[in-house]
């Protein structure tokens, strides 16, 4: 035990003289756990909405209403005519139109089917299907609340019979924040990633100063020299995990058990990469020793 420590402290001693690995041990996982985080979010919230009223009623002004309290859509203008969207939406200043034609009011009052137009700006494929699908998430809601109101003036049951109703349920992530599943998989992926690249460092700063082959004719077992050199990058990686950590419960709002679970998978991860890249590493480097160590030999004359 007293020799591997020896290695330990020295693999930590090496660590602490070498200047540049210090802000990559701690500084790269959090600046690149942070800009991920904000960077990498398929949300779509506050879509820039152009509004064409032509029916100027109650039931249009209530429709609005039910499209900006959603929170999925902000009215950035207003148009009287249909034409005037496509200005909006060639300057990317909008996203959508929401065209509300003549009648509109007159046909829900009178049970008729009242279109809506909705315009949506297609060059970026994914935000406009999501735009598309919480428009019409918002239009059938508010269709349903104009049968309800209906059947309820005639006496009628709120809901009719034999009709379906969908309660959704989510769980683990109830406002379907992709934030939720993207940073803890970020995070598991900047741990593996770091503590595999911080042994790649370690046995290639040996190499470079010259103590690789030091170490091989040191007389030390095999395990103690590779538990020697791995223990100090898994305390490394410990670390990095409690402040990646950290950052994504307390800078995103991740829940703990999320960033938890990710952490777990990550060190479990991490420490079977580190094992197989030092195994790897190190018997890529010691057979070239080998032949070098028996080259001298093969060239001594056999004495007669």
């Amino acid at each position: 035990m007293r020799v591997l420590w020896r290695v330990i402290v020295k693999e930590f001693l090496q660590i602490r003289r070498d200047r540049k690995m210090i802000p990559v041990i701690f500084v790269a996982p959090i600046v690149q756990i942070t800009v991920f985080g904000f960077a990498v979010n398929t949300d779509v919230t506050n879509v820039p909405t152009v509004l064409v009223d032509q029916d100027r009623s109650a039931s249009s002004r209530e429709l609005v209403e039910r499209f900006v309290e959603s929170g999925y859509f902000e009215i950035i203008g207003s148009g009287e005519r249909a034409a005037e969207i496509d200005r909006w939406l060639v300057t990317s200043q909008a996203q959508l139109g929401l065209v509300i034609g003549q009648g509109f009011g007159a046909a829900l009052a009178s049970s008729r089917p009242a279109a809506v137009q909705l315009i949506v700006d297609g060059s970026d494929a994914a935000s406009a299907n999501v735009a598309l699908g919480y428009a019409s998430s918002v239009t059938r809601e508010f269709g349903a609340l104009v049968e309800e109101r209906r059947r309820r003036a005639a006496g009628a049951p709120p809901v009719a019979v034999g009709q379906a109703v969908l309660v959704p349920r989510v769980f683990y992530n109830p406002d379907l924040k992709s934030r939720w599943f993207y940073v803890p998989a970020v995070l598991a992926m900047i741990l593996m990633v770091m503590t595999m690249l911080l042994s790649a460092m370690g046995v290639v700063r040996e190499k470079e100063i010259g103590t690789m082959e030091q170490l091989i004719v040191t007389p030390i077992r095999p395990w103690q020299l590779l538990v020697g050199k791995l223990l100090p990058f898994a305390v490394i990686g410990v670390f990095q995990m409690i402040l990646a950590s950290a950052v994504t419960v307390f800078g995103f709002g991740v829940t703990a058990s999320a960033a938890g679970t990710a952490a777990i998978a990550a060190s479990a991860a991490n420490a079977r990469n580190l094992t197989a890249r030092f195994l790897q590493d190190r018997s890529a480097g010691r057979q070239p020793l080998r032949a070098r160590l028996s080259l001298p030999a093969r060239g001594v004359a056999q004495p007669g």
